[in-house]
Order: C-alpha cells, then structure tokens, then sequence
C-alpha cells in the first residue's frame, strides 16, 4: 500500500493539475491542504523552501498564515510518501533486494533521471547485501585461493605435492560450506567474512605435511610417515587450541559469535582431519619417492630421526 498526500490533495483541489492554475494560487491552496487541521499528518511529507511555512494548527501556533506570498511562491524544497512491501515482496533475501531494485528502476522511469527522487528505507542497507553477498563471496574467495596458490606452490616448490596441498586445501573450504548449510547457516557478511579467513586457516593444517614431505627422502609411504610423525603433533596442537579458543563463545547469544564458533568449529575438524589424515595417505599414494643423494642429509630436514 502507499500513502501520499498527493492523492488526498487532489481530492480537496480537483483543479490543481489544470493548466488555469497560476504557480502562486498552486502553492497557496496547497499551504492551505498542508495546514488543515485534518491533513497535518502530511506535514512531515513536505519540506517549504521557507522554514516559517512549516506551520500546523495542532502544534499551538496560531491559525493566521505566517509566511507571506512571496515565501510561498518560492515552493517546496521536497516531498516525501510511504510505502508497506507485501510480504511475498520481502520473503528471502534475493527477492527483497530484487523488489528493492524494481522500485528504484520505476521511480527513475517516473521521475526521470533529472529530479532527485529515489525510494529509502532503513532495511535497504541489509537488503543490498543479500543481493550481492554471493558474487562478493565467489570473489573474495577466488582472490584468497590465488594468494595461497601462489604461496604454496612457491613455498613447497614441488608442482606435484603444492597440487594436492592446494586441492586439500579446496576440499576443506568446499566440505565447510556444505556442512554450514546443513548447520543452518545462510550466507551473509558475517559468514562471508570468516570464510575468508578460513581460507588461511585451512592451508596452514595441509602446506606444513606437504612442506614437510616434499623435503623427507625414502619411499612415497616412509615421506608422509616422517611428515606426520614430525609434523603432525604440531597441527594437532594447532587444531586443539583453536577449538578450545572458539568454543567459550558457542554458548554466546549473539548471532555473529554463534556464527563465528560454528564456521571455526566445522573447519579445525575438517581441517584437521584432512592435514593429519587424508593428506598424507594422498601423498604417499602420489608423491613419488625421493632418494638421499650426497651432500644432503635428512637430519637437518627431519630431526626426529637424528639418533
């Protein structure tokens, strides 16, 4: 529904769009509308270039005119109407920002480019983001995962082992998306924020194992089991005290530390279980076996092994 003074004002003036009616005699028997004891709920949808013309009965001033002809005839600086969406306009997210922008294209279409009009409300702020949070994420992300390409495969210098880092590293942002849908979890900025650091998070429990084998020697199975053997207890501990850090805040009743414990909580778990376990069987399949050659000695890679 929309509420505009236009439409009562019309109804008290029929006359006002005819062409016979000079500008002052427009504004006056406006004025006249606007400071009707009956229409002063119109008052806040009008602004008069002259403050002294923004005067209603109910207020206790008195009734007399008090802008003159000529403060009239300067006319009204702007006007505002109000409008309730039908719910089936405002049920998801795409939709309200897909009603929000219909309303801004046909007011454009009405008014013109020229005049300044243009519909507001408090809940478009949240409204734009539902309508672009997905692209924002996809991009966000994609400009992540190219860093950490860049550094991983820079880092480990092994085409073949940065490859799986970086596929386990996909794995685990793609297995914690999924599972946060199931957990209830829509995306929005807070997700889409934490997300990005999840990125980060997640190639730190995969690029140590892959650092780590690319620079053991033996076999592709004895490689992953130096790895893990060196390696692992450290991820480990990495995983553990990131859950006891974020688990306080999992009984918190505000929704961006709810979201945040559930999107962390998800990822160490899956994380982990990728850097400590699917990685290096992957790597011990595909890794290919390397050979101690002169000058070089695993002591100074792998000190677990020094006796």
């Amino acid at each position: 529904s929309v509420s505009f003074f236009w439409r009562d004002f019309l109804a008290e003036v029929p006359t006002a769009t005819s062409g016979d009616m000079q500008r002052g005699q427009f504004y006056e028997e406006l004025h006249k509308f606007y400071r009707n004891t009956t229409s002063c709920g119109s008052q806040g949808a009008m602004r008069w270039v002259v403050e002294s013309c923004e005067q209603c009965p109910e207020s206790g001033i008195p009734e007399e005119r008090t802008c003159s002809e000529a403060d009239l005839d300067k006319g009204v600086r702007h006007t505002r109407g109000s409008a309730i969406y039908r719910l089936e306009d405002t049920s998801d997210g795409k939709i309200r920002y897909e009603t929000m922008t219909a309303t801004r294209d046909e007011m454009r279409e009405i008014f013109g480019s020229d005049l300044k009009a243009f519909p507001y409300s408090r809940d478009f702020a949240t409204w734009e983001e539902a309508g672009i949070i997905e692209q924002e994420l996809i991009q966000n992300l994609l400009c992540a995962g190219a860093v950490i390409i860049i550094v991983v495969f820079g880092v480990i210098q092994d085409v073949k082992v940065s490859a799986v880092t970086v596929v386990s590293t996909c794995l685990v942002i793609l297995e914690t998306a999924g599972i946060l849908h199931f957990w209830e979890v829509r995306i929005n900025g807070v997700f889409t924020i934490n997300m990005v650091i999840c990125v980060g998070l997640a190639v730190d429990y995969a690029a140590h194992i892959g650092h780590c084998f690319k620079h053991s020697f033996g076999t592709a199975e004895e490689r992953a089991i130096k790895a893990v053997r060196t390696l692992g207890p450290s991820v480990f501990n990495a995983v553990m005290s990131t859950l006891l850090a974020v688990v306080v805040v999992g009984f918190s009743e505000s929704f961006v530390f709810r979201i945040f414990f559930r999107i962390l909580c998800v990822l160490c778990i899956i994380g982990g279980c990728h850097g400590l376990w699917l990685l290096p069987v992957v790597l011990s399949i595909v890794g290919g076996d390397t050979l101690e050659t002169a000058g070089k000695k695993t002591t100074a890679v792998v000190p677990a092994e020094v006796a």
